[in-house]
């Protein structure tokens, strides 16, 4: 299965009840969110998206209860730019998936419903149809037919067309917030700007007891989401919130080199391109690289560099890194 880094930072944040919660009152019909039985909330597990959608589509089943009845709250992210103007039928081919595994599971049980959620941070909002019937073209006055047309809708929680003051509301958890503000905002403004607005949620997940992989996951995706010209900003900037977030970054840093360096060795089948990672990484950590220690590093063979990555974790200085 291929993981995009929105997939990573959507599912590695609301896989936990205690992140999901939140958004899935906020975005459901307000009747229907007050009836729901939240301390029941539970993940359920698996995918039902197409393998060939797996790069734009992330998904997470949860369960809940509902006046004793189990109701299913299917979450589905959309991570590309554009609109899937078949979104209702592709849910409803997922919402298939769901109710085989339940029968597999439970054979002969009443199936239970299946409430279709979107999260969309598509360009220019989201235009395509909520309603499943709308997909199709019937003649007109032909009311005999319509018992035979297919309906459900689905939800759409649209990020582009959801302001700060309006995700704020929602009073979601901080880490929460602060995942849905980057997926909607780090794709279509600068960096830094985005990182400014930002702050706030950045110091109280500092302060707070958010698991370290959490934290992780989302300076992955900001350092993926940040070029090379805003790397000597971004990454000082995100390193000064506190030592927590500053030990995070650096190993979001290290994972990230090392994996491009990996890629380099794939596609190109040298060791200079793994050498200038290890550099840019140094550089990163303990600024300018002597032409000593560059000597090095571009003698080095693969394993080697490979060890030297893996060092800048926890190495304090140039020469932790390059000890024998």
């Amino acid at each position: 299965m291929t993981h995009t880094p929105h997939d990573a930072l959507f599912k590695a944040v609301f896989s936990s009840p205690e992140h999901a919660e939140a958004e899935l009152r906020a975005v459901l019909p307000p009747r229907l969110a007050r009836r729901i039985d939240w301390s029941t909330l539970a993940l359920v597990g698996g995918s039902f998206v197409d393998e060939a959608l797996e790069e734009r589509h992330t998904d997470l089943l949860y369960g809940v209860q509902l006046e004793g009845e189990e109701v299913l709250l299917y979450l589905l992210f959309e991570h590309q730019s554009s609109v899937d103007g078949l979104m209702a039928f592709r849910l409803l081919r997922y919402m298939v998936r769901v109710w085989e595994r339940v029968l597999a599971q439970r054979p002969g049980e009443p199936l239970p419903l299946v409430v279709p959620i979107v999260v969309s941070h598509a360009d220019g909002g989201w235009s395509a149809a909520t309603h499943f019937e709308e997909l199709f073209t019937l003649p007109r006055h032909a009311v005999e037919l319509l018992p035979f047309v297919p309906r459900f809708s689905y939800v759409v929680d649209d990020l582009a067309r959801t302001s700060p003051r309006a995700l704020e509301a929602r009073f979601l958890t901080a880490l929460a917030e602060l995942a849905l503000s980057l997926l909607r905002d780090l794709r279509r403004k600068p960096t830094m700007d985005v990182l400014k607005d930002l702050r706030g949620l950045f110091v109280t997940l500092e302060a707070s007891e958010t698991p370290a992989h959490l934290v992780s996951a989302v300076l992955h995706y900001v350092l993926h989401n940040t070029d090379e010209i805003e790397q000597p900003r971004v990454i000082p900037w995100v390193t000064s919130i506190g030592p927590k977030t500053r030990n995070e970054a650096m190993r979001s840093i290290a994972e990230k080199l090392i994996d491009e360096g990996r890629e380099v060795g794939r596609e190109e089948g040298r060791q200079e391109g793994r050498a200038e990672l290890v550099l840019k990484q140094l550089q990163l950590k303990f600024g300018a690289v002597g032409a000593t220690e560059r000597a090095i590093v571009e003698a080095a063979d693969l394993d080697t560099l490979e060890r030297y990555a893996e060092r800048v974790l926890t190495a304090t200085s140039l020469a932790d890194v390059l000890a024998r």
